[in-house]
């Protein structure tokens, strides 16, 4: 019997729509978010701006929340009338062309997401699209990814492991399985994740209070001064901070595109989800995609036919990643599913 095909799946922000905002509509729910935290400020400490109780914490003291809510804020209103990604790009280039004060903008965009992101995915549940998902490609033996599964992700959250946390109810095995796994490549980073600063060689703690893991199992708002302390913790003076473990992939990290490289070799199907590639991600999407052409042999992409013809466009966008030779031997083998429910699975792959 053949064995399963090596299968990689692509997810864009579309895979994740049902449960988070897409970049569209990401800056605006950043600021309605600004509300509830406001609210939940006030039940746990009484009026925002009012100074921490007097208690010993290695976070900088003052008001409850202000810098973080000014931060929600402002970050909402600059992405007006842009996204996120867009804001976080161009931020990018003026501090690669010696704009200090745009390096210090995206650290701060980053620390708001990391935020935003913890915050917003302890309300929700696990998405049953992603129960779905895991249903299908795992045996009931044997919950762990298969070596022949890849999973290619620009997203930031971790709804991977709020939903695989639904299989296991294992902190530590969910670590191993998807969030530190070589099989899943996160290339833009993960929100909520931290890092040490270099600066600071006390702290060794990826996983700052235990945030991630009661996103994990939460259906009820983190208390909000978890949040709160995180953002601080970003805000702190470089002996004492963490820095989010968000590093968006067109910031030319080597060591991300060697992996996604790394990991993309050798693939013979491809599965795309709510994914829409865009052109500031191009550079990283021709890298994964060219490195799977020589052996890629069907594709499929499951995105909305709209508006009328965006299948059409899926197509050039496709053939400007794989190159004009790989497209050509596979354009016959590119089926394009117009859904925005359960994952697509060939018939060919999984259960593994």
């Amino acid at each position: 019997m053949r064995d399963t095909p090596k299968t990689a799946y692509l997810l864009g922000a579309g895979a994740s729509a049902s449960s988070l905002p897409l970049a569209s509509n990401l800056g605006s729910a950043i600021g309605e978010a600004v509300d509830l935290i406001k609210k939940k400020i006030e039940e746990e400490y009484g009026t925002p701006g009012m100074p921490y109780p007097d208690e010993k914490r290695p976070w900088p003291r003052g008001p409850i929340g202000k810098n973080l809510i000014e931060s929600f804020d402002w970050l909402s209103s600059e992405t007006t009338n842009t996204t996120i990604d867009n804001f976080a790009r161009i931020l990018y280039l003026r501090f690669r062309n010696g704009d200090a004060l745009a390096e210090s903008k995206l650290y701060r965009l980053k620390s708001v997401l990391s935020c935003y992101f913890l915050f917003t995915q302890s309300i929700i549940r696990a998405d049953r699209r992603y129960d779905e998902f895991f249903a299908k490609i795992l045996k009931s033996n044997n919950v762990s990814l298969p070596e022949n599964l890849s999973i290619f992700t620009w997203n930031y959250d971790v709804l991977l492991e709020k939903s695989y946390y639904q299989l296991v109810n294992d902190i530590e095995k969910i670590k191993k399985a998807i969030t530190n796994s070589d099989n899943v490549v996160r290339l833009n980073g993960i929100a909520g994740i931290s890092r040490p600063s270099p600066h600071n060689l006390m702290q060794q703690n990826y996983y700052p209070y235990g945030f991630v893991e009661a996103v994990y199992q939460s259906g009820d708002p983190l208390p909000v001064s978890l949040i709160v302390k995180l953002f601080d913790s970003y805000s702190a003076n470089p002996f004492e901070r963490l820095l989010p473990q968000m590093e968006f992939a067109w910031e030319a990290n080597p060591d991300v595109i060697e992996n996604a490289k790394k990991r993309a070799d050798n693939t013979e199907i491809l599965v795309v989800v709510g994914y829409s590639f865009p052109d500031f991600n191009r550079e990283v999407d021709r890298a994964i995609l060219s490195q799977m052409a020589p052996t890629i042999s069907e594709v499929h992409v499951q995105v909305p036919d709209q508006p009328v013809g965006n299948h059409m466009e899926m197509k050039v966008k496709l053939e400007a990643c794989f190159g004009q030779d790989g497209f050509s031997r596979i354009e016959k083998n590119i089926k394009l599913i117009d859904s925005v429910g359960w994952f697509h699975r060939p018939s060919n792959i999984g259960p593994y």
